[in-house]
């Protein structure tokens, strides 16, 4: 197998060679799936350019979260400290705002992956880095089409600037980067079970909803509680007495529904006005007789799954 040498880079340590024998959603994976044969210390590595045949991108496509990063090393008697780094562009093709890092990890032979949480924005590119010497880990591939800057390790808000370009190589980092439908800073497929609200990162809330019925006069009290605050809408529907004569079904009374947003703990008062076939059904109604109300509450919880509670009120007549 060739060896080679990795490139110095002024005020920079030289850069070493790891002399071994190489080894064999929507989330979206970035970066290179290459096994990392050199390392370079003091210095940062970022991708410019790639063969188009190369099937991962070198920039995120999409706004969201890192979850994690994967590095593969070739077997080595060392280990190699080395952070992942994430560079934005600027107007400049070579040079990038470094906007954020993960911790320094320790990289062994095989593959190595590392749970983090770093939001990033489309655009954004991944790159190698460390202080010692590896840190800047990348592959070499034989294809002048694969092309890599490299330039002195610049913290979190500074500026990277290219001081050399290798072609041939491929920044050793693949990232996987999910969605972050609510802004919350979590990942939606692995780290947030409530991607519809940035207030949880648990599973969403369950709707439960509890609804009392009383009569009034000429209209229906209703008392409902709920476990979330969302907005409850409050239906009801009453069959009517048949007509004399008619040998159809009841006709049906149907309330106009009320809506209010309801808090947690807190007990809303909804009034369901009786409409006039209603009260007219109720001025008739033989002594002893009742007319049965169906009241309905209802509502979605923040992943947009319906509850709905259910009661029913018996009206007397009023004549």
């Amino acid at each position: 197998m060739r060896i080679r040498q990795g490139v110095a880079v002024a005020g920079a340590v030289t850069a070493i060679s790891l002399l071994a024998t190489a080894g064999a959603g929507a989330a979206t994976k970035v970066g290179n799936e290459c096994t990392v044969s050199t390392g370079a210390g003091n210095i940062a590595a970022v991708q410019l350019a790639k063969d188009p045949a190369s099937p991962l991108p070198i920039a995120t496509p999409i706004a969201g979260v890192v979850t994690k990063w994967q590095v593969t090393l070739i077997e080595v008697p060392e280990s190699v400290p080395t952070k992942m780094m994430v560079f934005r562009p600027t107007a400049d093709p070579k040079q990038f705002q470094a906007v954020a890092e993960s911790p320094t990890v320790t990289v062994h032979s095989g593959a190595n992956v590392f749970d983090v949480r770093i939001p990033v924005q489309a655009g954004d590119r991944f790159a190698s880095g460390g202080a010692t010497p590896g840190g800047a880990l990348y592959c070499f591939t034989g294809s002048t089409l694969d092309v890599v800057g490299l330039g002195i390790l610049p913290p979190v808000g500074g500026t990277f600037a290219t001081l050399v370009e290798q072609d041939e190589v491929l920044v050793g980092v693949l990232a996987t980067v999910e969605p972050d439908a609510d802004g919350d800073g979590y990942g939606d497929e692995t780290q947030d079970l409530c991607p519809q609200s940035a207030s949880f990162q648990a599973a969403c809330p369950v709707l439960v909803l509890d609804a009392y019925a009383l009569p009034g006069n000429g209209a229906a009290k209703v008392l409902v509680s709920s476990s979330i605050e969302t907005t409850i809408t409050v239906s009801g529907t009453a069959a009517l007495p048949k007509s004399k004569g008619k040998a159809s079904s009841s006709a049906k009374a149907k309330l106009k529904k009320v809506k209010k947003k309801v808090k947690p703990g807190k007990i809303a008062k909804f009034t369901l006005k009786f409409p006039g076939s209603l009260k007219s059904a109720l001025s008739s109604l033989a002594p002893g007789k009742a007319v049965s109300l169906k009241i309905k509450a209802s509502g979605k919880n923040l992943a947009g799954v319906a509850g709905s509670d259910k009661t029913t009120l018996k009206l007397k007549g009023s004549g």
